[in-house]
């Protein structure tokens, strides 16, 4: 999902969800239950989530009706072991992507993907990022998590390692850009432009081709240093 079309989709998200919040009756309830701790995520971990802070409420993924309350919220809420449960194992990407269309889109792309569809134990989006989109993995909990399925080094490491410095490579250039005394409206689109590129490259790493990924992320870092670089040197050349 593109940059303007995320934003605008939160900003609609977190103003409905100020609204859900007092009506809603899932919230109302499960911050005041005390569940069993075998359960994947409770009500605090939800709220400190990215869906949370969004207003993505648990019907949202569960089902159910949040304007009732008691027993008949859970009208239609089926348990994850259940097959037409939007959140059963292989169902959670599908139900992820009514948000994430982009990232689903890549993620079908992929062989964790065909092998989810095919035995319903590949990888899903709970794997990397937890149940509620929570926590990303860190490229060393990456290459461990790989290693579950995958008995050999996959470059996922070194790949999201490549990717993490080419995402704050562009932030550098953006924060330059903006305290830059040289105003320079091909800088700016350069900037603009590798931001697009860095988003691309968001929504292509949900395919796994982590050799190409590598290569993109390494040519983003040069291509943004090299322009941090020149603006370096305008400002300077302004000062003398």
């Amino acid at each position: 999902m593109s940059q303007p079309r995320l934003t605008a989709a939160l900003a609609v998200l977190i103003l409905a969800g100020v609204s859900a919040r007092a009506a809603d009756s899932c919230i109302d309830c499960h911050r005041r239950a005390v569940l069993p701790l075998d359960r994947e995520h409770d009500y605090a971990q939800w709220e400190k989530s990215a869906h949370g802070k969004a207003g993505v409420s648990c019907h949202g993924c569960h089902g159910g009706d949040p304007t009732r309350t008691g027993p008949n919220a859970h009208k239609g809420l089926l348990p994850s072991s259940d097959p037409a449960s939007p959140i059963y194992f292989s169902k959670v990407p599908e139900t992820c992507g009514t948000c994430h269309a982009e990232e689903l889109q890549a993620f079908r792309k992929s062989a964790h993907h065909k092998e989810l569809m095919r035995s319903g134990k590949g990888p899903n989006c709970v794997t990397c990022h937890g149940s509620m989109a929570n926590e990303i993995l860190t490229p060393k909990q990456l290459e461990t998590t790989c290693s579950l399925c995958h008995r050999k080094p996959m470059g996922a490491r070194p790949a999201l390692m490549a990717l993490n410095n080419a995402s704050a490579a562009v932030e550098r250039l953006g924060a330059q850009v903006l305290g830059s005394s040289a105003d320079s409206p091909e800088t700016k689109e350069t900037h603009a432009q590798l931001a697009r590129e860095r988003a691309e490259l968001l929504r292509d790493w949900h395919t796994f081709a982590l050799k190409g990924a590598l290569e993109k992320a390494q040519l983003l870092t040069k291509k943004a240093v090299a322009a941090s670089r020149a603006l370096t040197a305008r400002d300077a050349g302004r000062e003398k």
